[in-house]
């Protein structure tokens, strides 16, 4: 698991759950996040200040720039998934003219040129590649509060499925394939999955509240996604949330190693 901790300076972590061994990615003086999983599992891709940077998983060799000033506001550009065959880096960064979050692509070979995949006065935040590479599930607050969307991939003009229906935001598919998970805000925040299939085109059905999400990030204003699935789509990772209080969040590491305590197993609703 690679992951972004805080606490004066952000960096990435890899856990290792075989070992049970916690190793730190990063040691630059930048503020550094967003981890992503190459394709092929032996990079991770990250932002670094206003760079996205990647790194081998094994923690050898030096650090890469694929990407520098995407975008004109001021948000730091963010990762979220490579494409199926590992040419291409799906990203959140500010497009203008209306600096709203936006998705854009850029290869990672020799033309790093950006290419918009959203771009609208709206935010798009947290997409997210279906396994079979062909969908992309993301949340937009165009209808005037954060909804999950999803879109073919990379052709994302040629159709647009709403999923949730009660605000949804960090859409998370299955390792199968066959589920969608979100999380839907409420004064209880609720985790949330539908059946999805994608032959002979995107259709899904029957809501399903899994469980109430009382662990970190369930309805507040952190941007990126919190959580993520086992293999088997029966376990659930998240981070259990101490409060702001800063004895307790310092130093993070301990606290991080709290976090893989958090596997919990999924229950049928009601």
């Amino acid at each position: 698991m690679a992951v972004e901790t805080g606490g004066g300076e952000d960096d990435v972590w890899i856990f290792d759950f075989a070992r049970e061994i916690l190793s730190r990615l990063t040691f630059d003086p930048l503020d550094d996040g967003y981890p992503v999983w190459s394709a092929d599992g032996e990079r991770i891709a990250f932002t670094s200040g206003r760079e996205i940077v990647w790194k081998a998983s094994n923690n050898t060799g030096s650090v890469e720039q694929l990407a520098e000033n995407l975008g004109e506001g001021t948000q730091l550009p963010n990762p979220y998934f490579f494409s199926g065959n590992g040419t291409e880096l799906v990203f959140r960064e500010q497009a203008s003219p209306n600096n709203a979050d936006n998705i854009g692509m850029i290869s990672i070979d020799e033309d790093r040129e950006a290419e918009w995949l959203l771009r609208s006065e709206f935010n798009e935040r947290n997409a997210e590649l279906s396994p079979d590479g062909r969908w992309m599930a993301y949340q937009s607050n165009e209808s005037g509060q954060n909804e999950v969307y999803v879109r073919p991939f990379p052709d994302v003009g040629a159709g647009r499925v709403p999923i949730s229906n009660a605000g949804g935001r960090c859409p998370l598919w299955s390792r199968s394939g066959e589920e969608l998970f979100y999380l839907e805000p409420g004064t209880i925040p609720r985790l949330i999955s539908v059946r999805v299939e994608t032959e002979p085109s995107f259709s899904f059905s029957n809501r399903q509240a899994l469980f109430d999400w009382t662990y970190f990030g369930g309805g507040g204003p952190i941007s990126g996604r919190v959580y993520d699935v086992d293999l088997d789509g029966q376990r659930f990772l998240a981070i259990k949330d101490i409060g702001n209080d800063i004895d307790v969040v310092v130093p993070q590491i301990n606290v991080g190693l709290n976090w893989f305590q958090e596997l919990r197993e999924r229950v049928p609703a009601p």
